[in-house]
């Protein structure tokens, strides 16, 4: 086992910093760090707001290579990429010893499970404040070769309604994320979107509102939805989240098509070459619904939250 004394941690508060000093890793790692990838690269673009002195990008090093990455923004939770044995817990340690704001309003962390669960380990010893594992997911993938390959055989009911103007599917949309948020995490308090992000993730046809298959306009209600975001450059992994639809519409394959659609666009207008989506261990029936789209389980996720 490699000791934590064996990795540097160097902090930053810059994106462009980040993608600078962890860049062969971050690309030998696409799917563990597609997460931290894709919110830089909405940094980079201005389509996320981030405050230098309420941010925290941390990359670890062994040997003087990059192995690991860790990003954080405000009060919320860190998010953590796979990294050797001892690195989550050198990075508890440095990250511990700034002892400034992030670091000490840590909530929780989201990743890969092993360096997660030595970080809060750690974390816990270093604070006195105890762990639990909030939610388990699957990390699904789909290439576009196999996507295309399901949707032959696949039947879909409903479809995206054009006839809804941007405004009135925002509505929809927030209404959405938040039961979605108050579903998937009972007990914490669901934080309502930006608008005026979801109306330009809209425009960008980054956002899919699936409605059902009823005949004329009034029969036709917004049943589910999906987001997408781009793959961090032109050929790679795309990622499709959150997924939700209302408990009366379960059941119908309404959360396949939405899901297919948004694959679809990933593919075709973000331009990548493939597309990952979380979905919670316990739900075999989305995990059944993404695999008859051509997903493959390819890894493991776990939040976990301090007391």
């Amino acid at each position: 086992m490699i000791s934590a004394a064996e990795f540097a941690v160097s902090f930053t508060s810059s994106a462009a910093e980040l993608l600078q000093t962890a860049s062969t890793y971050l690309k030998a790692q696409p799917t563990s760090t597609n997460v931290i990838n894709t919110i830089c690269a909405q940094i980079l673009s201005g389509e996320l707001n981030s405050d230098p002195s309420n941010t925290v990008f941390a990359t670890l090093f062994s040997n003087s290579a990059p192995v690991g990455v860790f990003m954080m923004m405000g009060r919320t939770i860190g998010v953590i990429t796979a990294m050797p044995t001892g690195a989550p817990t050198a990075l508890a340690n440095a990250l511990h010893a700034r002892n400034q704001a992030p670091s000490t309003d840590l909530t929780g962390v989201d990743g890969n499970v092993a360096a997660c669960k030595e970080f809060c380990k750690r974390w816990s010893e270093l604070t006195g404040r105890p762990h639990k594992i909030l939610l388990q997911d699957t990390v699904m993938l789909v290439d576009r070769e196999g996507f295309d390959d399901a949707c032959r055989n696949v039947k879909f009911n409903g479809g995206v309604d054009e006839s809804w103007t941007d405004e009135k599917l925002v509505e929809v949309v927030a209404m959405f994320v938040v039961d979605f948020q108050t579903e998937a995490i009972p007990g914490e308090k669901a934080s309502v979107p930006n608008k005026q992000r979801l109306l330009k993730q809209l425009s960008e046809k980054k956002v899919v509102v699936w409605f059902s298959d009823g005949d004329g306009e009034a029969e036709r209600t917004p049943v589910a939805y999906c987001n997408w975001r781009t793959a961090f450059e032109k050929g790679g992994i795309a990622r499709i989240g959150p997924v939700y639809t209302p408990l009366e519409h379960r059941g119908k394959g309404y959360a396949t098509g939405v899901v297919a659609e948004g694959t679809r666009r990933a593919l075709e207008i973000g331009g990548a070459g493939s597309v990952m989506l979380f979905v919670e261990n316990n739900n075999g029936a989305a995990r059944r619904v993404y695999g008859k789209l051509g997903y493959k389980e390819v890894d493991q996720d776990v939040w976990m939250r301090f007391e």
